[in-house]
């Protein structure tokens, strides 16, 4: 013989939005608040001896939706890379000290991507390094959906660009 227990009854929603997300359930309480379940950006850091040349490399990849951080005052490279995490990892060609085996070790044990940057004349300069770890390599100028389509490449390290 088999019984069945009598329906509880449930607590009344106290709101209309509360309501709708009980009749429709997290699929629309993802339109009722849209924020909650936004992703993270991509978390990128940029290291550069020229303010100017971080800025807008930073200022095109915020475009296309990553986070971007910058090395602070006093601060070295590799404590930057700590306490940051990022996904990518952008280094001016300016600096030829910066893609050190120093930083470039950590960060590629970190699952980061790594990408130079710079004029023709400065990723010249680091190309055998560029080469010798496959980092990806940006020579400017760029626009905003060629840099996209680089910073977004899936695999274990990026195309050379040339």
């Amino acid at each position: 013989m088999f019984t069945t227990k009598a329906p509880t009854s449930r607590a009344r929603p106290s709101s209309p939005s509360a309501l709708l997300r009980a009749i429709a359930g997290n699929s629309l309480h993802r339109l009722v608040n849209p924020n909650q379940y936004r992703p993270t950006p991509t978390a990128t850091l940029i290291l550069s001896p020229d303010p100017l040349a971080g800025a807008l490399i930073g200022a095109a990849a915020e475009l296309i939706g990553h986070r971007i951080e910058f090395v602070r005052a006093g601060e070295f490279a590799r404590e930057a890379l700590r306490r940051v995490r990022p996904s990518v990892l952008l280094i001016d060609c300016a600096d030829a000290n910066a893609a050190d085996e120093a930083l470039l070790g950590p960060a590629m044990m970190m699952g980061t991507r790594i990408f130079l940057f710079g004029s023709a004349a400065h990723t010249q300069l680091l190309q055998p390094i560029a080469i010798r770890y496959h980092l990806g390599v940006i020579v400017f100028p760029r626009d905003v959906e060629q840099l996209a389509v680089i910073l977004a490449a899936d695999g274990p390290r990026a195309q050379l660009q040339k």
